[in-house]
């Protein structure tokens, strides 16, 4: 046996023995859900570890023969090819079909052994069956696949007749085909934002099974303590974190490798992200609320749930194929096992919503609501209404398919007009939030400050005005983002900068650092909030054509096209290069160099965007038609993106506040 049939082996029996384990704890779950006995609480964790260190041996050894270039595996010659580094080829661990499924399984499984040690740790052992039994039921529904229809470890076979087909088993009087080299990634996933996206986008999704699975067991017990709500909560928050940079990676990813599009560009996939990202929001300010004593139970419970359902909906539309996208794995057998998963655990919703209708009703009706609470109730509901439009868009095809018979969609003008007035919403409850506390307590001061944020932040707009016609609703945005920033500045000025100044006692400063983060969080929101209508509202595309020496003038821009060569590389990839000097307005200077490439083993065409950043405006530059001869002039897009730069900045002041959080919850 050699080495790689060594590796291959140990995998394809972590993988089995994973699914051997995976049922042995659901029938273990059912049997042992009644009893109280520590035995079997350590019978569920001896188990779970198990599990858990059986997919990692299997995933080890997938990345094993990643990196041994072992071309006799299907999932290896069609992922990497022997020229790419290493760091590239563990990108071959989720970037095709069955690999995905297993680093998806393999993190749900170490989610599932957290969510029992949270559980013992705080003294819901109660709950142990229940979560075992809500993860493994879910992970089944992976596992078996990829164990019998999607193996990573199927080797590459020649039949007698010459026909070509994938086992792990040897068919019988089959020869094993030894490639000399794979076909290597798709360029657009050979970027380093595409190594890191999927990881943290999985961590971040798998991770709020957490918050659910504690949901369903406390439905399941008809337990009133809700204590695991403030125990769970750094675990979630961590979460939160991941799906955000997850997501913030694919928009970055997008905007500067893919030719075909900008940061975003309301894909059905990209919107399976955005909808549990829209909801994990909520469960965040809910949780938090509940932590400082204030009932969100309801919140939490339908959060919680939402993103799980949303998720496995997105997963339907992402390996199934039912809708088209350009990010979605080919259409596959997946399809009905998810959607029976989406329906299982939707009957279990309804099931034990009916069965703990009492538990989820037990708050006070006659306890009084502030007006901060009252805003994150609005800033929940409105989340809820957003969400129910993009979902309404993301499905619509296929809907329309089914109702009317011909297949209709949501345009990008569609989704703007739509979700505008919810997000102008949105953006004001936010910018209201930190002066919310002085209604309660003196409503005309309260009333004098709103007036006077709302007159210092209509500069904003009037100035827009001054240098560019544009629309009111543009207008309307700019001046609640404007709020939404001076509301926050004001909220720190008035926290922190005169406290620092005139000395106040420690005590206090110290109380006051959770508020730090929060500001740091919501002032990052702002940001992003300028930056998205900036791109989305103030954006110009030109196209132009242009030869060596010729000088264009765009936006304000400067364009000198310096030269163009062609030639293939050590790969043989077929390269075609464009560089143009470009001069920005202040005078700044940087050669962009533009290129087009054809992949021959994968029948490719790749074309790579330039980019000018700015704090103002981005300059991007792409090349769409070669020049037929050398003196023939070659066709370049060039788009002008105001505020490009703020969304990326936002979405580092987003995770640096709540790192903030997250740290001063683990000093606790």
């Amino acid at each position: 046996m050699t080495l790689n049939q060594l590796f291959g082996f140990t995998g394809f029996f972590g993988l089995i023995s994973a699914l051997i384990l995976c049922l042995s704890l659901i029938v273990l779950s059912v049997v042992l859900k009644a009893r109280k006995s520590s035995n079997s609480m350590n019978i569920f964790h001896i188990l779970m570890c198990t599990q858990t260190a059986s997919l990692g041996l299997a995933l080890l050894s997938l990345n094993i023969l990643l990196q041994r270039d072992a071309f006799e595996y299907s999932l290896v010659f069609n992922t990497i090819e022997s020229a790419m580094p290493w760091y590239q080829k563990i990108g071959g661990m989720w970037s095709g079909q069955s690999s995905s499924l297993l680093f998806w399984s393999f993190i749900m499984s170490a989610a599932s052994l957290l969510s029992i040690h949270l559980a013992k740790r705080f003294s819901c052992d109660l709950y142990v069956p229940s979560i075992v039994l809500v993860f493994e039921c879910t992970l089944i529904f992976f596992i078996l696949p990829n164990a019998f229809f999607f193996n990573p470890f199927e080797k590459i076979w020649v039949l007698p007749s010459g026909t070509i087909t994938h086992a792990f088993f040897k068919p019988f009087h089959a020869t094993l085909l030894l490639q000399a080299d794979g076909l290597g990634m798709t360029p657009n996933l050979s970027h380093t934002a595409m190594l890191l996206h999927p990881p943290f986008l999985y961590l971040g999704l798998i991770g709020f099974f957490i918050p659910y699975s504690f949901t369903l067991s406390s439905w399941i017990q008809n337990d009133q303590n809700t204590n695991w709500v403030a125990s769970i909560f750094p675990y979630v928050l961590a979460t939160w974190i991941c799906l955000t940079i997850g997501m913030f990676l694919g928009s970055w990813w997008a905007y500067t490798i893919s030719g075909w599009g900008g940061y975003w560009g309301w894909d059905a996939v990209e919107i399976s992200g955005l909808l549990p990202w829209l909801f994990s929001i909520g469960l965040v300010h809910s949780m938090s609320m509940h932590t400082r004593r204030k009932t969100n139970m309801k919140w939490i419970y339908l959060f919680s749930s939402g993103i799980i359902i949303l998720t496995l909906l997105g997963i339907l539309i992402t390996r199934s194929g039912i809708l088209e996208s350009v990010h979605a794995y080919t259409s596959s057998s997946m399809g009905p096992a998810l959607t029976a998963l989406i329906i299982l655990h939707i009957l279990a919703l309804v099931y034990f919503l009916d069965k703990s209708y009492f538990v989820i009703n037990k708050e006070p009706t006659n306890q009084t609501t502030s007006y901060p609470e009252n805003l994150i109730n609005w800033f929940n509901v409105c989340l809820l209404i957003l969400a129910a439009i993009f979902l309404f868009g993301q499905t619509l095809p296929l809907s329309s398919q089914l109702i009317l018979g011909e297949k209709r969609s949501f345009s990008q003008s569609n989704y703007k007009t739509a979700s505008s007035p919810l997000l102008l919403t949105l953006v004001f409850l936010a910018g209201l939030y930190p002066i919310a506390h002085l209604k309660d307590v003196d409503k005309k001061k309260f009333n004098r400050l709103f007036g006077k944020l709302i007159l210092v932040s209509a500069f904003c707009p009037l100035i827009l005005l001054a240098f560019s016609a544009v629309s009111i609703y543009t207008l309307l945005g700019f001046w609640a983002a404007a709020f939404l920033l001076c509301s926050w500045l004001f909220s720190f000025t008035r926290t922190f900068l005169f406290p620092f100044f005139t000395n106040f006692k420690k005590k206090k400063r110290g109380a006051k650092k959770h508020g730090l983060s929060s500001t740091i969080i919501h002032l990052g929101f702002a940001v992003m909030v300028f930056g998205i209508l900036g791109v989305e509202n103030l954006s110009s595309t030109h196209d132009i054509y242009i030869k060596k020496g010729d000088v264009v003038v765009v936006g304000g821009f400067t364009l000198l096209s310096q030269n163009d060569k062609y030639y293939i590389t050590n790969n043989n990839v077929e390269r075609s290069e464009f560089s143009i000097s470009t001069y920005s307005p202040t005078g700044n200077h940087k050669l962009l160099t533009t290129t087009i490439e054809y992949y021959p083993k994968l029948d490719t065409l790749h074309t790579q965007p330039a980019i000018f950043p700015g704090f103002f405006r981005d300059l991007k530059i792409l090349v769409h038609q070669l020049p037929n001869a050398p003196n023939e002039k070659a066709g370049i897009y060039v788009a002008i993106l105001p505020l490009m730069s703020w969304i990326w900045a936002g979405g580092v002041l987003l995770v640096i506040g709540s790192l903030m959080v997250l740290y001063q919850l683990s000093t606790i």
